[in-house]
Protein backbone atom coordinates (compact mmCIF):
# COMPACT_ATOMS: atom_id res chain seq x y z
CA UNK A 1 0.00 0.00 0.00
CA UNK A 2 1.22 3.73 -0.92
CA UNK A 3 -0.01 6.64 1.05
CA UNK A 4 -2.22 7.40 -1.78
CA UNK A 5 -4.16 4.20 -1.40
CA UNK A 6 -4.49 5.01 2.53
CA UNK A 7 -5.98 8.27 1.56
CA UNK A 8 -8.66 6.94 -0.64
CA UNK A 9 -9.63 4.06 2.19
CA UNK A 10 -9.70 7.04 4.48
CA UNK A 11 -11.64 9.50 2.20
CA UNK A 12 -15.44 8.32 2.85
CA UNK A 13 -14.26 7.08 6.22
CA UNK A 14 -15.65 8.24 9.84
CA UNK A 15 -12.98 9.09 11.70
CA UNK A 16 -14.78 7.57 14.80
CA UNK A 17 -14.51 4.44 13.20
CA UNK A 18 -11.71 1.98 14.60
CA UNK A 19 -11.23 0.71 11.31
CA UNK A 20 -9.66 3.56 10.22
CA UNK A 21 -6.60 3.84 13.03
CA UNK A 22 -6.42 0.13 11.88
CA UNK A 23 -5.36 1.28 8.66
CA UNK A 24 -3.41 4.28 9.51
CA UNK A 25 -1.43 1.58 12.22
CA UNK A 26 -0.75 -0.80 9.24
CA UNK A 27 0.43 1.72 6.77
CA UNK A 28 2.81 2.54 9.92
CA UNK A 29 4.14 -0.52 10.56
CA UNK A 30 4.80 -0.95 6.87
CA UNK A 31 7.33 2.05 6.47
CA UNK A 32 8.48 1.21 9.98
CA UNK A 33 9.02 -2.73 8.45
CA UNK A 34 10.28 -1.37 5.50
CA UNK A 35 13.19 1.16 7.95
CA UNK A 36 14.48 -1.90 9.78
CA UNK A 37 14.98 -4.00 7.07
CA UNK A 38 16.87 -1.16 5.11
CA UNK A 39 19.17 -1.08 8.14
CA UNK A 40 19.73 -4.39 8.29
CA UNK A 41 21.06 -4.31 4.62
CA UNK A 42 23.19 -1.57 5.49
CA UNK A 43 24.24 -3.50 8.48
CA UNK A 44 25.16 -6.45 6.51
CA UNK A 45 27.24 -4.25 3.62
CA UNK A 46 28.87 -1.85 5.42
CA UNK A 47 29.67 -3.21 9.06
CA UNK A 48 33.22 -4.14 8.44
CA UNK A 49 33.88 -0.54 6.64
CA UNK A 50 36.38 1.78 7.60
CA UNK A 51 37.77 5.19 7.43
CA UNK A 52 40.58 5.26 5.01
CA UNK A 53 40.24 8.98 4.36
CA UNK A 54 41.71 11.79 6.06
CA UNK A 55 39.17 13.42 8.09
CA UNK A 56 39.59 17.00 9.46
CA UNK A 57 39.63 17.02 13.41
CA UNK A 58 35.96 18.18 13.89
CA UNK A 59 34.88 14.78 12.19
CA UNK A 60 36.93 12.39 14.12
CA UNK A 61 33.94 12.75 17.18
CA UNK A 62 31.67 9.20 17.75
CA UNK A 63 28.75 11.76 18.38
CA UNK A 64 26.57 12.04 15.59
CA UNK A 65 23.45 13.73 16.81
CA UNK A 66 24.42 16.51 19.40
CA UNK A 67 27.15 19.29 17.86
CA UNK A 68 29.18 20.08 21.52
CA UNK A 69 32.10 20.68 19.21
CA UNK A 70 33.72 24.26 19.59
CA UNK A 71 36.01 25.49 16.69
CA UNK A 72 39.33 25.74 18.41
CA UNK A 73 42.43 28.16 18.07
CA UNK A 74 44.92 26.96 15.67
CA UNK A 75 43.04 24.65 14.33
CA UNK A 76 40.96 24.53 10.97
CA UNK A 77 37.69 26.00 11.20
CA UNK A 78 34.48 24.49 10.59
CA UNK A 79 31.22 26.42 9.31
CA UNK A 80 28.22 27.46 12.03
CA UNK A 81 25.90 28.93 9.27
CA UNK A 82 23.26 26.97 7.65
CA UNK A 83 24.33 24.95 4.67
CA UNK A 84 24.46 26.63 1.15
CA UNK A 85 23.13 24.54 -1.97
CA UNK A 86 26.23 23.50 -3.17
CA UNK A 87 26.99 21.77 -0.38
CA UNK A 88 23.48 20.32 -0.02
CA UNK A 89 24.53 19.00 -3.72
CA UNK A 90 27.81 17.60 -2.34
CA UNK A 91 26.02 15.27 0.72
CA UNK A 92 23.67 14.04 -2.12
CA UNK A 93 26.26 13.51 -4.30
CA UNK A 94 28.44 11.70 -1.60
CA UNK A 95 25.80 9.46 -1.61
CA UNK A 96 25.67 8.68 -4.96
CA UNK A 97 29.07 7.26 -4.86
CA UNK A 98 28.15 5.51 -1.69
CA UNK A 99 25.09 3.60 -3.35
CA UNK A 100 27.47 2.61 -6.31
CA UNK A 101 31.09 1.56 -4.33
CA UNK A 102 29.21 -0.51 -1.72
CA UNK A 103 26.01 -1.20 -4.23
CA UNK A 104 23.89 -0.79 -1.42
CA UNK A 105 19.86 0.20 -2.27
CA UNK A 106 19.20 4.07 -3.23
CA UNK A 107 16.80 4.75 -0.06
CA UNK A 108 18.30 7.83 1.73
CA UNK A 109 15.23 8.54 3.06
CA UNK A 110 14.59 5.43 5.17
CA UNK A 111 18.06 5.63 6.01
CA UNK A 112 17.38 9.42 7.34
CA UNK A 113 14.29 7.94 9.36
CA UNK A 114 15.63 5.35 11.36
CA UNK A 115 16.64 6.13 14.80
CA UNK A 116 18.22 3.97 17.48
CA UNK A 117 15.78 3.60 20.66
CA UNK A 118 16.60 0.31 22.02
CA UNK A 119 20.27 -0.83 21.56
CA UNK A 120 23.37 0.96 22.97
CA UNK A 121 24.05 4.39 20.83
CA UNK A 122 27.82 3.87 20.61
CA UNK A 123 28.53 -0.17 20.14
CA UNK A 124 25.65 -1.05 18.40
CA UNK A 125 26.53 -2.09 14.36
CA UNK A 126 23.57 -0.31 13.15
CA UNK A 127 25.20 2.76 15.02
CA UNK A 128 28.66 2.08 13.82
CA UNK A 129 27.19 1.73 10.37
CA UNK A 130 25.38 5.33 10.70
CA UNK A 131 28.38 6.79 12.01
CA UNK A 132 30.62 5.54 8.78
CA UNK A 133 27.77 6.78 6.65
CA UNK A 134 27.31 10.19 7.76
CA UNK A 135 30.56 10.59 8.11
CA UNK A 136 30.99 9.49 4.19
CA UNK A 137 28.72 11.92 3.55
CA UNK A 138 30.21 14.70 4.99
CA UNK A 139 33.19 14.28 2.94
CA UNK A 140 34.77 17.59 1.29
CA UNK A 141 32.76 20.08 3.79
CA UNK A 142 33.91 22.03 6.19
CA UNK A 143 31.35 20.48 8.62
CA UNK A 144 31.01 18.83 11.03
CA UNK A 145 29.07 15.28 11.66
CA UNK A 146 26.05 16.33 13.26
CA UNK A 147 25.57 19.17 11.55
CA UNK A 148 25.34 16.85 8.54
CA UNK A 149 23.53 14.44 10.26
CA UNK A 150 20.93 17.41 11.28
CA UNK A 151 20.15 17.64 7.72
CA UNK A 152 19.85 14.64 6.36
CA UNK A 153 16.92 14.21 8.75
CA UNK A 154 15.84 17.44 8.31
CA UNK A 155 15.28 17.81 4.70
CA UNK A 156 15.54 14.10 3.90
CA UNK A 157 13.64 12.13 6.49
CA UNK A 158 11.19 14.90 6.83
CA UNK A 159 11.00 17.48 3.93
CA UNK A 160 9.28 21.09 3.65
CA UNK A 161 5.72 20.54 2.21
CA UNK A 162 4.09 23.47 2.32
CA UNK A 163 0.59 23.23 3.93
CA UNK A 164 -1.19 20.55 4.97
CA UNK A 165 -4.21 18.58 2.78
CA UNK A 166 -7.33 17.58 3.30
CA UNK A 167 -6.35 14.61 3.80
CA UNK A 168 -3.20 14.80 5.46
CA UNK A 169 -5.52 16.56 8.00
CA UNK A 170 -7.58 13.54 8.41
CA UNK A 171 -4.89 11.29 8.83
CA UNK A 172 -3.93 13.34 11.61
CA UNK A 173 -7.05 13.74 12.92
CA UNK A 174 -7.42 9.80 13.06
CA UNK A 175 -4.59 9.42 14.94
CA UNK A 176 -5.38 12.73 17.64
CA UNK A 177 -8.60 11.09 18.10
CA UNK A 178 -7.54 7.16 18.65
CA UNK A 179 -3.82 7.54 19.98
CA UNK A 180 -3.73 11.13 21.36
CA UNK A 181 -0.56 10.15 23.25
CA UNK A 182 1.03 8.99 19.95
CA UNK A 183 -0.48 10.98 17.11
CA UNK A 184 2.56 12.81 16.66
CA UNK A 185 4.94 10.53 16.54
CA UNK A 186 2.57 8.17 13.84
CA UNK A 187 1.50 11.13 12.14
CA UNK A 188 4.72 12.43 11.29
CA UNK A 189 5.68 9.08 9.89
CA UNK A 190 2.86 7.95 7.78
CA UNK A 191 2.86 12.28 6.52
CA UNK A 192 6.54 12.00 5.91
CA UNK A 193 6.18 15.53 8.07
CA UNK A 194 8.28 17.10 10.26
CA UNK A 195 6.85 16.51 14.05
CA UNK A 196 6.72 20.61 15.00
CA UNK A 197 3.84 21.24 12.37
CA UNK A 198 2.29 18.36 14.11
CA UNK A 199 2.25 19.15 17.62
CA UNK A 200 1.30 22.70 16.68
CA UNK A 201 -1.77 21.50 14.78
CA UNK A 202 -2.57 19.18 17.39
CA UNK A 203 -2.42 22.20 19.95
CA UNK A 204 -5.07 23.86 17.49
CA UNK A 205 -7.37 20.83 18.01
CA UNK A 206 -7.11 21.05 21.65
CA UNK A 207 -7.00 24.68 22.44
CA UNK A 208 -9.01 26.18 19.32
CA UNK A 209 -6.86 28.24 16.69
CA UNK A 210 -5.63 31.53 18.17
CA UNK A 211 -7.08 34.44 16.22
CA UNK A 212 -4.56 36.72 14.35
CA UNK A 213 -6.13 39.79 14.66
CA UNK A 214 -4.31 42.54 12.27
CA UNK A 215 -3.85 46.25 13.77
CA UNK A 216 -4.37 49.23 11.62
CA UNK A 217 -1.45 50.57 12.95
CA UNK A 218 -1.17 54.76 13.47
CA UNK A 219 0.88 56.88 15.20
CA UNK A 220 -1.24 56.55 18.59
CA UNK A 221 -0.64 52.69 18.97
CA UNK A 222 2.57 52.75 17.61
CA UNK A 223 3.48 55.20 20.70
CA UNK A 224 1.75 52.63 23.14
CA UNK A 225 3.32 49.52 21.55
CA UNK A 226 6.78 51.50 22.11
CA UNK A 227 5.61 52.47 25.82
CA UNK A 228 4.97 48.89 26.64
CA UNK A 229 8.20 47.78 25.41
CA UNK A 230 10.16 50.06 27.35
CA UNK A 231 8.07 49.09 30.11
CA UNK A 232 8.26 45.05 30.06
CA UNK A 233 11.87 45.30 28.73
CA UNK A 234 13.31 47.90 31.83
CA UNK A 235 15.07 49.67 28.61
CA UNK A 236 15.30 52.96 27.53
CA UNK A 237 14.51 54.15 23.73
CA UNK A 238 18.00 53.76 22.62
CA UNK A 239 18.13 50.56 24.38
CA UNK A 240 16.14 48.99 21.94
CA UNK A 241 18.46 49.03 19.41
CA UNK A 242 19.28 45.71 17.71
CA UNK A 243 17.57 44.10 20.68
CA UNK A 244 16.44 40.66 21.11
CA UNK A 245 13.67 40.27 23.70
CA UNK A 246 12.39 36.87 24.80
CA UNK A 247 9.18 35.57 23.80
CA UNK A 248 7.46 36.29 27.44
CA UNK A 249 8.23 40.09 26.66
CA UNK A 250 6.35 39.61 23.55
CA UNK A 251 3.72 37.60 24.82
CA UNK A 252 2.85 40.62 27.18
CA UNK A 253 2.91 43.23 25.11
CA UNK A 254 0.21 41.60 22.98
CA UNK A 255 -2.11 40.68 25.64
CA UNK A 256 -2.36 44.64 25.71
CA UNK A 257 -3.31 44.30 21.67
CA UNK A 258 -5.59 41.38 21.56
CA UNK A 259 -3.33 39.70 18.96
CA UNK A 260 -0.55 37.07 18.56
CA UNK A 261 3.19 38.10 19.89
CA UNK A 262 4.64 36.81 16.55
CA UNK A 263 3.02 39.23 14.72
CA UNK A 264 4.10 41.92 17.13
CA UNK A 265 7.45 41.00 16.79
CA UNK A 266 7.12 41.28 12.93
CA UNK A 267 5.99 44.67 12.65
CA UNK A 268 8.74 45.48 15.09
CA UNK A 269 11.41 44.22 13.23
CA UNK A 270 10.49 44.53 9.61
CA UNK A 271 8.86 48.19 10.20
CA UNK A 272 8.78 50.21 13.30
CA UNK A 273 12.28 49.73 14.44
CA UNK A 274 13.54 50.72 10.95
CA UNK A 275 11.61 53.84 11.34
CA UNK A 276 12.80 54.91 15.11
CA UNK A 277 16.14 54.24 14.25
CA UNK A 278 17.50 54.81 10.88
CA UNK A 279 18.28 58.56 10.70
CA UNK A 280 18.06 58.57 6.84
CA UNK A 281 16.00 59.85 4.06
CA UNK A 282 15.12 56.38 2.70
CA UNK A 283 13.40 55.07 -0.11
CA UNK A 284 12.53 51.57 -0.83
CA UNK A 285 14.12 51.73 -4.16
CA UNK A 286 17.20 52.91 -2.99
CA UNK A 287 17.42 50.18 -0.49
CA UNK A 288 16.44 47.15 -3.10
CA UNK A 289 19.18 48.93 -5.01
CA UNK A 290 21.91 48.69 -2.60
CA UNK A 291 20.71 45.42 -1.51
CA UNK A 292 21.51 44.09 -5.26
CA UNK A 293 24.76 45.41 -5.85
CA UNK A 294 25.74 43.92 -2.30
CA UNK A 295 24.56 40.94 -3.46
CA UNK A 296 26.41 40.77 -6.87
CA UNK A 297 29.34 41.15 -5.12
CA UNK A 298 28.88 38.43 -2.78
CA UNK A 299 29.68 34.40 -3.11
CA UNK A 300 26.47 33.89 -3.09
CA UNK A 301 25.43 31.83 -5.79
CA UNK A 302 21.55 30.90 -5.06
CA UNK A 303 19.25 33.01 -2.94
CA UNK A 304 18.92 30.26 0.21
CA UNK A 305 22.76 30.81 0.29
CA UNK A 306 22.12 34.48 1.37
CA UNK A 307 23.43 35.31 5.29
CA UNK A 308 20.94 38.29 5.50
CA UNK A 309 22.54 39.43 8.70
CA UNK A 310 25.82 39.74 6.78
CA UNK A 311 23.76 41.66 4.32
CA UNK A 312 22.44 44.15 6.94
CA UNK A 313 26.09 44.94 8.64
CA UNK A 314 26.65 46.52 5.41
CA UNK A 315 24.27 49.29 5.88
CA UNK A 316 24.05 51.91 8.60
CA UNK A 317 22.72 51.46 11.97
CA UNK A 318 19.33 50.49 12.80
CA UNK A 319 18.13 48.49 9.54
CA UNK A 320 17.27 44.90 10.42
CA UNK A 321 17.75 42.04 8.30
CA UNK A 322 13.84 41.00 8.44
CA UNK A 323 13.59 44.82 7.54
CA UNK A 324 16.25 44.36 4.04
CA UNK A 325 14.74 40.74 3.35
CA UNK A 326 10.81 41.92 3.58
CA UNK A 327 10.99 44.78 1.15
CA UNK A 328 13.16 42.62 -1.12
CA UNK A 329 11.66 39.46 -1.54
CA UNK A 330 8.14 41.18 -2.23
CA UNK A 331 8.97 41.99 -5.96
CA UNK A 332 9.41 37.81 -6.70
CA UNK A 333 6.42 36.88 -4.91
CA UNK A 334 4.01 36.54 -8.01
CA UNK A 335 6.26 34.21 -9.63
CA UNK A 336 8.63 32.90 -6.88
CA UNK A 337 11.47 33.05 -9.40
CA UNK A 338 13.97 34.28 -6.73
CA UNK A 339 14.31 30.09 -5.73
CA UNK A 340 14.25 28.68 -9.24
CA UNK A 341 17.07 30.74 -10.88
CA UNK A 342 20.66 31.61 -10.30
CA UNK A 343 20.99 34.47 -7.95
CA UNK A 344 23.43 36.32 -10.50
CA UNK A 345 20.09 36.10 -12.38
CA UNK A 346 17.67 36.76 -9.83
CA UNK A 347 19.89 39.91 -9.27
CA UNK A 348 19.33 41.30 -12.68
CA UNK A 349 15.51 40.53 -12.88
CA UNK A 350 15.63 42.84 -9.01
CA UNK A 351 17.39 45.26 -10.41
CA UNK A 352 15.42 45.32 -13.93
CA UNK A 353 11.80 45.74 -11.97
CA UNK A 354 13.41 48.32 -9.08
CA UNK A 355 14.00 50.66 -12.07
CA UNK A 356 11.03 50.29 -13.65
CA UNK A 357 9.30 53.60 -12.82
CA UNK A 358 5.91 52.32 -12.99
CA UNK A 359 6.96 50.01 -10.12
CA UNK A 360 6.11 51.59 -6.09
CA UNK A 361 8.98 53.89 -4.63
CA UNK A 362 7.86 54.21 -1.27
CA UNK A 363 9.61 56.51 1.34
CA UNK A 364 10.33 55.32 5.22
CA UNK A 365 8.35 57.12 7.20
CA UNK A 366 11.22 58.14 9.63
CA UNK A 367 9.86 58.80 13.68
CA UNK A 368 11.10 60.13 16.49
CA UNK A 369 10.06 60.24 20.22
CA UNK A 370 9.62 64.00 21.35
CA UNK A 371 9.56 65.20 24.76
CA UNK A 372 6.09 64.64 25.48
CA UNK A 373 6.51 61.00 24.65
CA UNK A 374 4.70 60.78 21.96
CA UNK A 375 5.65 59.61 18.05
CA UNK A 376 6.17 62.10 15.47
CA UNK A 377 6.89 61.70 12.08
CA UNK A 378 10.41 63.29 11.16
CA UNK A 379 12.33 64.13 7.90
CA UNK A 380 15.75 63.43 7.33
CA UNK A 381 18.22 65.86 4.94
CA UNK A 382 20.61 63.09 4.51
CA UNK A 383 20.24 60.90 2.11
CA UNK A 384 20.92 57.11 2.20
Amino acid sequence: MDLQELYDELREMDITDPLCMDKVFAYYDEINREVDEYMQVLVQKLSHAIITWDQPWYQLTSQITRNKIENREGMPKFLLDPLTKDECELIKKNWRKLVKKFHIPDKLTCFAQWKNKTQCRRVSAEENVRRFINSYLARGLKRTIPQVHQYVVNQIAYPPKGRYTEDEEKVMEICFYHNPHKAVQISARVLNRGPRGILQKFYEAINGKPENSRIKWNISLATQFIKLLMEYTGESLEGLLNKHFPISVWREVASHFGTQAHYLRHFWYTSLHCQLFVKYDVTLRRVRRRVFKILRRSPYKYWTDIRWKEVSAQFPRGFTFQFLYRITVRIFRKGRIHIKLPLEEVVNIGLQITNNKKYGNKRLKTLVLNEQGHLEVIQYSQKL
